[in-house]
């Protein structure tokens, strides 16, 4: 029996700017904006079924009262379960991930030419509609990396005139847009007190952040994002709105980073993009995690690990394991022929 969730009738930000402010206006509205992402992270990570709770006990050391991965390790297995939608299998249901939660339905969304994949599913025992996206095979995150001198674009919604997103993460997403949005739309017509939880890993965690935007400008009530090895997806302006939404319509926005998991840090701040608050950073072993500050860009979190990159960190979170080692394999040839070493010499020059 799931928790019930509280729900808030919501319009969306119409480009509010901190610009022209007193500083200690300023000062005072950042505060608020902290304050209300701690509550609606509370409200969501305390919301989770007994029964999800009794599955794992929180153990681990940590910073933080409010953080709680039993919570999050519900999406971690939605993010997992992702990856096998590259194919039909994808509604079979049938994976290691799936297992944990057998009577979630799901409708697969994919688009080839673009390798975007996810799926929209109804969870009967959270009561949640269910948003994830797969990570990027290796072709994709060629493209990407390859591209990093033309990727920033204007975000085409209403309430961000100012904001520019990552050009390939957008078409990618804008492709799998037809399919999602109507089995969104159906869900939370069936389900009208359900929240919508938004997941993804690697590419699928960028695409996660555009589809939260993307859902609450048509006024669906996204309550949860949960992202881990998220890449940066949008300038300054964009990051900023991002945590706005996430504050003023109790949203529980988390990116988890695993160590040096290189994805997060591209691409490069220095090329004016800029991440969103909350990172949650995990050591190498994951026996320890710390809350990041409301920056986007804790200097003692990640960012601190800009050499030295472990693919391995970016294909385990929390002990699951994404893609495999014939995956591992290939973006850490990847690594070597785009020239790594010389973008994490740009990112500490740049720090």
């Amino acid at each position: 029996m799931s928790v019930p969730h509280i729900l808030l009738f919501y319009a969306p930000l119409q480009g509010r700017r901190l610009s022209g402010m007193p500083p200690h206006h300023k000062t005072r509205i950042k505060g608020v904006i902290l304050s209300s992402l701690v509550s609606s992270c509370v409200l969501f990570l305390t919301s989770i079924t007994c029964q999800a709770a009794a599955r794992l006990a929180n153990t681990k050391q940590q910073n933080s009262s409010f953080y709680n991965e039993t919570a999050v390790r519900v999406m971690l297995d939605y993010a997992a379960a992702a990856y096998y939608c590259r194919t039909s299998a994808c509604e079979a249901w049938a994976c290691s991930a799936c297992s944990r939660h057998p009577r979630t339905e799901v409708r697969r969304v994919y688009d080839n030419v673009h390798n975007g994949n996810g799926f929209v599913g109804w969870d009967p025992v959270e009561g949640v509609v269910v948003v994830s996206f797969a990570g990027t095979d290796t072709t994709s995150v060629a493209n990407w990396i390859d591209d990093l001198d033309e990727v920033k674009t204007p975000w085409p919604l209403e309430g961000c005139q100012e904001c520019k997103v990552h050009a390939g993460f957008l078409t990618t997403y804008s492709a799998l847009r037809p399919q999602l949005q109507p089995l969104v739309e159906a869900l939370v017509r069936d389900h009208p007190q359900a929240p919508v939880w938004v997941t993804g890993h690697s590419l699928g965690a960028a695409l996660a952040v555009l589809c939260m935007v993307d859902l609450l400008s048509l006024s669906y009530p996204v309550r949860a994002v949960v992202n881990f090895g998220q890449p940066r997806v949008g300038n300054q302006h964009f990051s900023s709105f991002v945590a706005a939404q996430s504050a003023s319509l109790s949203l529980c926005f988390y990116r988890l980073v695993h160590h040096r998991d290189p994805v997060p840090h591209l691409p490069p701040a220095s090329f004016g993009f800029h991440h969103s608050p909350f990172e949650v950073f995990y050591t190498k072993n994951e026996t320890y995690y710390h809350i990041c500050d409301a920056t986007g860009e804790d200097k003692h979190c990640s960012d601190h690990y800009l050499i030295d990159p472990s693919i391995k960190d970016h294909l385990n979170y929390l002990g699951v394991l994404f893609g495999g080692e014939e995956v591992e394999g290939r973006l850490q040839e990847l690594m070597h022929s785009t020239g790594w070493e010389m973008e994490a010499s740009v990112l500490v020059s740049a720090s």
